[in-house]
């Protein structure tokens, strides 16, 4: 499995080389966080490429509505409020909060893939990301509800805490603030990292608790040499159990690892590989050959809409039952 880039005390985030074992270690405060120049140099290449396209042309979100208001501009007067409305109409969770530690491994993997550019977020924000976890922040994250894909409402109620509307649940020293550009907001939130800093911190307590077993095997196999074992089942078949565990893992860590560090966009294209059609242009088609190189090739996705037309037409045949 990758060790990254890190030493005992210290990960760098340079979005590139983050691993399930740094999220947990950072998340539990096992390790600090600091944020290379490299990533702050892709976050701001990507920032200025966002401003510049949204210059000339719409961008969803930034300069248009989301969802079914997508094909509806902005007007100028009312860009400098919309990202933020959709921050406060996505922080729209429900239940009991995340465990501070899942909601600190969000904010982790979050600061990562904007170090890896493509999100068009100012890249101020990594620094304020970086402190809120070295000092213990933690967002208030409902464990349940969501809007729309990915992880919005966990990351919508982070925008708002950045912005000081809302209130970190724990942590030392002055409150972080930043304040997110109404442009930058939906590019923010827009993102799977909640879901994806809960299996980071699964994957690296399983291959702790792995590693573990085959010394307590060990053990217990030296303690009962002495004694009369009828039937050592258990020692005979501990190689075929652990084995088969051991490769599940190292593939799920190294699934998680590769959408962590590579792209916000296995939504988008998955989407994309399903219409069997790729982006025109040189970057964007980059950006999709990466992403698409992470994905699972036994993952696919279909049309749900004959499905919804067999659905329509049995709901029909029992309209005659009805009252």
């Amino acid at each position: 499995m990758p060790t990254g880039n890190h030493d005992a005390d210290n990960i760098v985030i340079d979005g590139s080389s983050l691993t399930c074992t740094q999220v947990a270690a950072a998340a539990r405060g096992a390790a600090r966080v600091e944020v290379a120049a490299a990533a702050v140099d892709a976050a701001q290449a990507a920032w200025l490429v966002a401003r510049e396209v949204a210059a000339r042309r719409p961008v969803y979100g930034r300069n248009t509505g989301v969802g079914a208001n997508r094909t509806i501009g902005i007007d100028a007067d009312e860009r400098s409020q919309h990202g933020l409305r959709l921050l406060r109409s996505h922080a729209a969770g429900a239940g009991p909060l995340l465990d501070p530690e899942p909601a600190r491994a969000m904010l982790v993997v979050r600061l990562n893939q904007l170090g890896a550019g493509g999100s068009g977020v100012d890249p101020a924000l990594l620094a304020v990301l970086a402190d809120a976890v070295n000092r213990g922040f933690t967002p208030p994250v409902p464990m349940f509800g969501a809007i729309g894909t990915g992880d919005l409402t966990a990351l919508a109620s982070t925008g708002l805490c950045l912005l000081g509307e809302q209130a970190w649940r724990s942590g030392s020293g002055p409150r972080p603030r930043f304040d997110i550009r109404s442009a930058d907001a939906l590019a923010f939130i827009s993102s799977n990292a909640e879901t994806l800093g809960e299996a980071a911190l699964a994957c690296s307590d399983l291959t702790a608790l792995l590693r573990s077993t085959v010394v307590v095997a060990a053990e217990h196999a030296a303690a009962a040499s002495g004694a009369r074992v009828q039937d050592p089942y258990g020692y005979r078949a501990f190689p075929q159990v652990h084995g088969p565990a051991t490769d599940a893992l190292e593939y799920a860590v190294g699934v998680v690892t590769s959408v962590v560090l590579a792209c916000e966009l296995v939504a988008a294209v998955r989407a994309l590989r399903m219409q069997r059609r790729a982006p025109a242009g040189a970057l964007l088609r980059d950006a999709f050959e990466m992403a698409d190189a992470v994905l699972d090739p036994r993952t696919s996705d279909r049309p749900l809409d004959g499905d919804l037309s067999a659905g329509t037409a049995i709901l029909a045949g029992y309209s005659p039952l009805l009252p």
